[in-house]
């Protein structure tokens, strides 16, 4: 006699009988795999929402709100917008910062106007001059938080051409800015003095007076200074770190001069001949 059928497997439709129901009462499935494909289906109805840009039913991340990166980003693209500048009407880009040139943006912050020079080639009724090319031009800066524009008291180029024409990066100006951002003048500073450092208040002069007596030539290849291109080295015959006080450390006996090659290969020396004591220095 035919076994009765209870219940049928909602995946594949196979019937499930009392025989095979006799183990678990509460069976649904047939197999592990229909158990498996009916979960998926119930997790992707649990999850099916409207898209926020073309409006179609999908099925991902709970917290997702476009079906696709293509539909979120024409969904976000800005529509057409009138020029500052010019005055014609342009859809807003932005300026890839690896080969310069224009892709499809999600702001209109990025360009406010139709090209790159487009600021520089609009009508001009009230400016200054250019300090570089002595064309006139208006001062003005766009502001990303207010999207908009506002005169600007600093700016004095009329281009990032003139500007760097007018300010050229050479050694006084890079002196000057780093004298500007030393000591009380770096945000990180905390009140310590650069000539103050862990080798000693007079390690500069102690250093120059080692050189001096070195004849500004390397004590091992014999090297100058003016070959060198760059000022001698003083190194420590033992190591600093090895050296109960400063004035131990320098003095003249225990300081050597020499250039950049020969020092490297000195430290790596000794770091080679003496590694256990050089690893439990920085303990």
């Amino acid at each position: 006699m035919a076994e009765a059928i209870l219940r049928a497997c909602p995946v594949c439709s196979k019937q499930l009988t009392a025989k095979q129901l006799s183990k678990n009462p509460n069976k649904v499935v047939c197999s592990m795999g229909c158990a498996l494909a009916l979960r998926t289906k119930k997790a992707a109805e649990r999850n099916m929402r409207s898209c926020a840009g073309c409006g179609a039913s999908y099925s991902l991340k709970p917290n997702s709100k476009y079906c696709s990166r293509a539909c979120m980003a024409r969904s976000l693209r800005p529509g057409n917008m009138q020029c500052p500048g010019c005055g014609i009407s342009f859809t807003p880009v932005r300026i890839h910062s690896r080969n310069g040139r224009y892709c499809t943006a999600y702001s209109a912050a990025f360009v406010p106007f139709c090209m790159s020079d487009c600021e520089g080639k609009r009508a001009v009724q009230a400016g200054i001059s250019c300090k570089w090319c002595e064309a006139l031009f208006t001062p003005i800066r766009w502001d990303n938080a207010s999207h908009g524009f506002y005169i600007s008291s600093t700016k004095t180029t009329c281009s990032d051409e003139c500007s760097h024409k007018a300010y050229p990066y050479t050694d006084e100006r890079r002196k000057a800015q780093s004298e500007r951002y030393s000591l009380g003048g770096h945000p990180n500073w905390q009140g310590g003095s650069h000539k103050a450092g862990f080798r000693g208040h007079d390690w500069l002069a102690i250093a120059e007076s080692v050189r001096e007596k070195a004849g500004r030539c390397c004590e091992r290849c014999a090297k100058s200074e003016a070959d060198n291109g760059r000022r001698l080295d003083v190194n420590h015959k033992t190591p600093f770190h090895q050296s109960k006080n400063k004035l131990q450390a320098n003095k003249l006996s225990n300081l050597e001069a020499l250039c950049r090659s020969c020092h490297q290969k000195t430290d790596w020396i000794w770091r080679r001949d003496n590694a256990v004591q050089f690893s439990l220095s920085f303990r």
